[in-house]
């Protein structure tokens, strides 16, 4: 990840989370696969936990970012390192990969393992898997990429908690991310 600070972004994130999904799928993780498995309530929870991240994040957004102009001025930086100068098409041909291998990884993987080897509460599962999540993102160099991905990681890690699928965060993330590249955030 922190490569990715020096070269196009994208090259070392999709190469990490390929190298990381290969490992996690080869090392024989049934359980995980398990999670993967799509039923019309987690579809369900998936769609709904995604269109309340996204009228939370387009509702709240513009009324922060008005408030606290570096907000406003850090997620412009954001867009420009991972959006500008390049086509949608090859920006979603990276993305979704990344988002399916980030919740094998992140969600599915790492939440049970530590659900299984840490005799913590649930809450306390969920805040350790947003938290390596947020970790993973620091090398990029952006606070504010790291807090969002805390952010975003503690609910997703719930859905995940809550419906023992990965299936509810991963539409959630994939939403989100989705729209934020096709609909960008304005104050």
């Amino acid at each position: 990840m922190l490569l990715a600070r020096f070269v196009d972004p994208w090259i070392p994130i999709a190469l990490a989370a390929l190298f990381v999904s290969a490992a996690i799928v080869t090392a024989d993780w049934p359980d995980v696969r398990e999670f993967f498995r799509p039923v019309p309530s987690t579809i369900l929870i998936g769609l709904l936990g995604a269109a309340i991240m996204l009228a939370a994040t387009y509702g709240l957004f513009p009324l922060v970012a008005g408030r606290v102009p570096a907000l406003a001025l850090e997620t412009a930086n954001l867009y420009a390192t991972f959006l500008t100068g390049r086509r949608t098409v090859a920006i979603l041909s990276f993305v979704i990969p990344v988002i399916v291998a980030e919740e094998l990884m992140w969600r599915g993987a790492f939440q049970e393992w530590i659900a299984q080897r840490l005799p913590a509460s649930r809450l306390a599962i969920i805040v350790l898997a947003a938290a390596g999540y947020a970790i993973a993102h620091l090398p990029l160099g952006s606070p504010l990429l790291a807090a969002i991905a805390f952010l975003c990681g503690l609910y997703w890690s719930a859905l995940r908690s809550l419906t023992r699928s990965v299936v509810p965060s991963l539409i959630a993330h994939l939403a989100w991310d989705l729209a934020l590249i096709l609909v960008p955030l304005k104050r």
